[in-house]
């Protein structure tokens, strides 16, 4: 028997997004994704969700927000065993 991988996706940009997305929709279980913290986005200096963070939302992936991986990330990580 073969066991299903399970895979934790890291990414930021649009075109991450899009793979993330083609993935869950190939069958690849995602446990969890990594992207970087919101950022100030425009004039107004609106903190804005990565492209990543978005897309997981929509697919209801678990997600953490990071821009270093420090003991909180592996931690985060390390959950995502069980």
């Amino acid at each position: 028997m073969t066991a299903k991988l399970r895979v934790v996706f890291a990414g930021t940009p649009q075109n991450a997004a899009e793979t993330l997305d083609r993935l869950v929709s190939e069958g690849v279980q995602i446990v969890g994704v990594l992207t970087r913290t919101d950022a100030r986005v425009g004039r107004s200096g609106e903190l804005t969700p990565s492209a990543v963070a978005h897309k997981a939302h929509e697919l209801g992936l678990e997600t953490f927000k990071t821009n270093k991986i420090d003991d909180k990330a592996l931690e985060w990580l390390k959950s995502l065993k069980s």
